[in-house]
């Protein structure tokens, strides 16, 4: 089994990661301007308040932030790891 899939895995995870971060930096910031701190928990997870800025992206020109992206994108880069350790475990216990 090789590596290389698990390393691709964890590269796609990764810039999962990173569009999703600039998603919701850019969707928050235009609500919320500095107080952009009162949107953290909505990275990560939808709550009442995260809903009202949801109802807010009909006058944006972004659509709304969902946490669903940077879940994936973690779970991806989790199955990547995993790829990659079980292809380096066998390959140890080949040679």
């Amino acid at each position: 089994m090789t590596r290389r899939p698990g390393n691709w895995m964890i590269g796609f995870g990764a810039l999962g990661f990173i569009a999703a971060t600039a998603w919701w930096y850019a969707f928050f910031e235009q609500i919320l301007g500095d107080r952009l701190q009162q949107a953290r928990d909505c990275f990560y997870w939808e709550s009442p308040a995260c809903s009202v800025g949801r109802a807010a992206a009909v006058f944006l020109d972004l659509p709304a932030y969902d946490p669903a992206l940077l879940w994936a994108s973690i779970a991806v880069a989790g199955i990547g790891l995993m790829w990659r350790g079980i292809a380096t475990s066998r390959t140890s216990s080949i040679g």
